[in-house]
């Protein structure tokens, strides 16, 4: 006799059991449903689960817990049960589809996984080659892992599936950008807003190009822009801020640092910033604050720190006037 033959011995002598000793309702006093029937059922069971990869023990065992329960009920809700039963273990046996692959791996890389998130991205690579959420998501993951030239490959990748895919763009110019690749970062920035001039992250990213290369007044105007389109972009206050301050111009950067605290608080930053431009007003009491929280927020080294407001009281002697409350005041 074989094990499976005898394990579903023991299965039936303990469905059996219950049977026998439901003293209220029994299979033959209700005279449910016929022994064909249940063979039937048995065999349906025994079927699907060897097709789902659970084995035919398996699904008799499935069949016999419909029956005990049968002894207590009634035949329509155990045919409900089977049915709901096998399904249910049916959908958990079944493989995930790209999708599935691709938002498991969104939810790995919040929560820290970034080794899992890429693994599920390239494993809906691997299922549907020509998805570009897929290597778009997975690009992201290996450019947080500094994974720079691999991140570009398969945005560039996402790009060519979806000539459209403006935040693909954006993605790809800030890897480039962080490569100091200013020129390529430049063309996708802008291209990203040709596809989608809703995008207030690629303007505040151009910018940031425009800054770099001291065009202040150009990174001005995509700082303004990126504030039209989303008011609560901390970062664009903040990068205006240093745009404005670049030109000399302490009253707009010091109420766009400030802005830039206010909607988020834990900016560090915008602390630093500010505390500068406090520092070049003369407002020592106020900067100082302005660093301690900067340094409670960022753990950076002091002496870096220490060097910048060298710098910055050095400047403060030829600044003209200063800002109260954003108007200027003789200084």
């Amino acid at each position: 006799m074989s094990a499976a033959f005898k394990q579903e011995k023991e299965i039936v002598r303990l469905a059996g059991g219950l049977c026998e000793n439901g003293e209220i309702m029994t299979p033959e006093a209700l005279n449910i449903i016929s022994a064909g029937i249940l063979d039937l059922l048995l065999m349906a069971m025994q079927a699907i689960a060897l097709i789902i990869g659970l084995g035919a023990v398996a699904g008799f065992a499935i069949y016999l817990i419909g029956v005990s329960w049968l002894c207590l009920t009634n035949r329509s809700l155990l045919l409900l049960f089977l049915i709901a039963l096998t399904a249910s273990v049916a959908l958990a046996q079944t493989p995930l589809s790209v999708e599935d692959y691709v938002h498991r791996g969104v939810a790995r890389f919040a929560k820290g996984d970034v080794d899992g998130a890429i693994a599920d991205f390239s494993m809906a690579i691997d299922l549907a080659p020509r998805f570009a959420e897929s290597y778009f998501s997975r690009g992201a993951a290996r450019y947080h892992e500094g994974a720079t030239e691999e991140a570009i490959a398969d945005l560039t990748q996402a790009i060519e599936i979806h000539p459209g895919y403006a935040t693909a763009y954006v993605n790809r110019g800030n890897v480039r950008k962080a490569r100091g690749e200013t020129d390529g970062a430049f063309a996708d920035y802008s291209r990203a807003i040709q596809l989608d001039p809703r995008l207030a992250y690629a303007y505040n990213n151009r910018g940031i190009i425009q800054f770099i290369r001291e065009d202040f007044d150009l990174a001005i105007a995509d700082y303004d822009a990126a504030i039209k389109l989303a008011p609560r972009l901390a970062e664009a206050y903040n990068n205006r801020g240093g745009a404005w301050q670049a030109k000399g111009d302490l009253c707009r950067s010091l109420a766009d640092y400030n802005m830039a605290i206010a909607i988020n608080p834990r900016f560090a930053v915008a602390y630093e910033n500010r505390g500068l431009v406090r520092l070049l007003q003369g407002q020592d009491a106020e900067a100082e604050k302005d660093f301690a929280d900067y340094l409670a927020l960022e753990k950076v080294i002091k002496p870096a720190l220490e060097e910048m407001i060298k710098v910055a009281k050095s400047q403060r002697a030829s600044m003209k006037a200063r800002c109260q409350n954003g108007f200027v005041t003789p200084h």
